[in-house]
């Protein structure tokens, strides 16, 4: 447990420290081309033990024309639930920037921080709301520039996971 919470603690703070040492990221645009579908059925192969609730999960979208390419499973069944999905989108980066910029907000997510990746080519935003298990859960939305079998686009990573009593 106290090594999901210190791994935790040290993926918070790595992210701020990445956003403190780049130029100041632009603001999330948020106009998009994109149709938004639920995450629900992407995320399917990580669920574990009920997690994320309904509330988190039916609040969570990702662009209809994306493909799953990977999953991480980094709480390993133990402590925290913190998983992501590794998705394509056949659409630009700024594009799918504009979509999370309008979706997230409009599905009550709160959005906390938006910094450029350490390459400096693709940016994070890290988002939050509170759910009805009591806890807050955090979304980080990575998009970067990547192609797939010659078709250019977006690489996505979308993670959520939960915050314990001791961060939030």
């Amino acid at each position: 447990m106290i090594v999901v919470l210190v791994a935790g603690i040290g993926l918070g703070i790595g992210f701020f420290i990445t956003q403190m040492r780049s130029p100041s990221a632009p603001p999330l645009t948020a106009t998009t081309d994109l149709a938004p579908t639920s995450a629900a059925q992407t995320w399917q192969p990580m669920l574990h033990a009920g997690q994320p609730p309904s509330d988190v999960l039916d609040n969570m979208v990702v662009p209809a024309a994306a493909v799953a390419t990977g999953y991480q499973n980094r709480d390993q069944g133990v402590g925290q639930y913190d998983r992501a999905v590794e998705l394509f989108v056949p659409a630009s980066l700024i594009d799918v920037e504009g979509f999370y910029g309008s979706e997230l907000p409009a599905l009550g997510w709160h959005v906390r921080a938006v910094a450029y990746t350490s390459d400096h080519q693709g940016r994070q935003v890290l988002g939050y709301r509170f759910s009805r298990d009591s806890y807050e859960w955090d979304a980080r939305i990575t998009v970067d520039s990547g192609s797939r079998s010659a078709v250019q686009g977006t690489a996505l990573t979308v993670e959520l996971y939960q915050v314990s009593d001791d961060e939030g």
